[in-house]
């Protein structure tokens, strides 16, 4: 009886210990599942973030280390062989279409020429609109105004219009609301204006906010 009674409590403890290793295993499977999410996800936020800020940083990135796209702007600028409608802003690698008027598929195609407005070289404030930086996708081709706002006081902005070469320098750089209605002045003189989103780091750059460029004639 007392050896019986020893074998059963053998079993019995022999069958707590295996229940006891297969809640531990189990447990065990349970947190490298999590582990492995977590791991993941934390991969895909870290390069997820590096490829939004290479991409957002881009065109910095290219004016930086791409002088001869410059040059080739700045060459391409003098020949006088530029024959559709453009605006070409060499420091800022700028060289984008001219369209008409400032809807979603003009903008995917060039700079918005405001309708109402002046046209370059004639008499009141002629206006283009372009995107900024994420207007295009994350893989797609960047917008026109990528980088108007770093410009400067005093760069040169070249406009091709009708067959005509107009010269402009910026005068000034500031930021409206798009409530402001100075946004889209006329003038009683000659003017172009460049505007754009003003650029933040999300990624939409959807902001109530716009970068405007004055530039005044030179040469005429």
């Amino acid at each position: 009886m007392t050896r019986f009674l020893r074998r059963w409590l053998i079993r019995k403890e022999s069958l707590k210990t295996n229940e006891g290793n297969e809640k531990r295993s189990k447990k065990n499977i349970t947190r490298l599942i999590i582990d492995s999410i977590l791991y993941f996800l934390g991969c895909v936020l870290i390069f997820g973030g590096l490829a939004i800020l290479i991409w957002v940083l881009r065109p910095y990135l290219a004016l930086l280390f791409c002088p001869s796209q410059r040059a080739a702007l700045e060459r391409k600028v003098q020949s006088n062989q530029v024959k559709d409608n453009r605006v070409i802003i060499p420091s800022v690698l700028v060289d984008a279409p001219i369209v008409e008027g400032i809807t979603s598929k003009a903008l995917t195609q060039g700079v918005g020429h405001i309708s109402g407005t002046a046209y370059p070289g004639g008499e009141g404030n002629c206006i283009l609109e372009g995107h900024n930086l994420a207007e295009f996708g994350l893989w797609g081709k960047q917008s026109f105004f990528s980088l108007l706002d770093v410009l400067k006081t005093g760069t040169k902005v070249y406009v091709f219009y009708n067959g005509k070469k107009y010269v402009y320098t910026v005068k000034e750089k500031k930021k409206l609301e798009i409530s402001n209605p100075k946004l889209y002045r006329d003038t009683h003189h000659e003017q172009l204006t460049l505007i754009t989103c003003v650029s933040t780091w999300s990624p939409t750059i959807y902001t109530k906010w716009r970068t405007v460029i004055i530039c005044k004639p030179i040469n005429r």
